[in-house]
């Protein structure tokens, strides 16, 4: 690609996987050394997934979670609670060269339900009341065309 992006796949819970907790990027070593300390044991943080992907551009960073999910029920419920944990932390963060991305596939995620709304935009509708274009939820499909629109204008000023 015209940025020289590079993808690489992430291990899942061992050394080398990365976590978003709190808005920060954990090593699976940092979240470790957390779940051990006295202060930090709680539920919520041994439930925090691995993040599945990193894109690398440049300086900057695309971690993303991805998940696809055939049909609904409550396994499929568990997965969605997964992603929407993975967006609630990654809105914590501040930091312009990161970009956290929910890559959702399968007809779970595009079904309307009474008023509408699918979970991709029920999942999309905390990153738009956040304010933070950086983070988001979309299927594969939609990937390259988000990921330009943050991009380019990096690459713009950087060239100027």
């Amino acid at each position: 690609m015209k940025y020289g992006w590079t993808i690489e796949k992430l291990p899942s819970n061992s050394s080398g996987s990365l976590y978003c907790f709190e808005g920060k990027i954990l090593t699976f070593d940092e979240k470790k050394q957390m779940e051990e300390d006295e202060k930090q044991k709680n539920l919520e943080l041994k439930s925090i997934k691995s993040i599945d992907f990193q894109i690398n551009i440049g300086q900057k960073r695309v971690y993303l979670m991805h998940k696809y999910t055939k049909s609904v029920g409550g396994a499929q419920d568990n997965q969605c609670n997964d992603i929407r944990t993975f967006l609630t932390h990654a809105i914590k963060n501040d930091n312009k060269d990161q970009i956290f991305v929910s890559l959702l596939d399968g007809e779970y995620y595009i079904l309307k339900n009474k008023k509408g709304l699918s979970k991709l935009d029920e999942l999309n509708q905390s990153c738009i009341e956040s304010q933070k274009e950086n983070v988001f939820a979309t299927p594969t499909e939609n990937l390259l065309f988000r990921l330009e629109k943050l991009i380019e204008p990096w690459f713009s000023k950087t060239r100027a």
